[in-house]
């Protein structure tokens, strides 16, 4: 795409290994404040915790759109508050 541009900020995690469950360190009000973003694109799940510290940073400190990455297309089991029922 013509004019398109992009790029990673690795940010460590706690704990790392768990998918679902890990937050990212740190503030993320500082890594939206670095620059302007058009988007912010999370590759988790909706449910990830990760995905919804982006998304409540995103509503606080910048208001861009926001999109994330789920595959999932077989039924799991995880414990609440993920139960899906």
């Amino acid at each position: 795409m013509a004019g398109f541009g992009g790029g990673l900020i690795p940010i460590p995690v706690w704990p790392n290994g768990n998918i679902i469950l890990h937050a990212y360190q740190g503030g993320l009000k500082r890594v939206l404040g670095r620059r302007q973003f058009d988007a912010i694109y999370v590759n988790h799940e909706p449910y990830a915790v990760a995905t919804a510290q982006f998304c409540w940073a995103n509503r606080r400190f910048g208001r861009v759109p926001f999109g994330f990455y789920s595959c999932q297309n077989i039924l799991k089991n995880y414990p609440p508050p993920f139960f899906l029922g």
